[in-house]
């Protein structure tokens, strides 16, 4: 199981979480115990990340 990490484009900060596109933007899905946050990302910063667990 793969995660992404890229920077935010309205923080600069950077977010980890699943990679999504809706043919415009990329997001960032990002998984919380109380629920999910979605983070609109630069497309240049993606970066491919190895979960530790799999």
């Amino acid at each position: 199981m793969y995660t992404y990490k890229a920077k935010s484009i309205s923080t600069g900060k950077e977010v980890q979480g699943e990679l999504a596109y809706d043919g415009l933007s990329c997001f960032i899905i990002e998984k919380w115990p109380y629920g999910t946050s979605t983070v609109r990302v630069d497309p240049n910063t993606i970066e491919k990340v190895e979960d530790a667990d799999s």
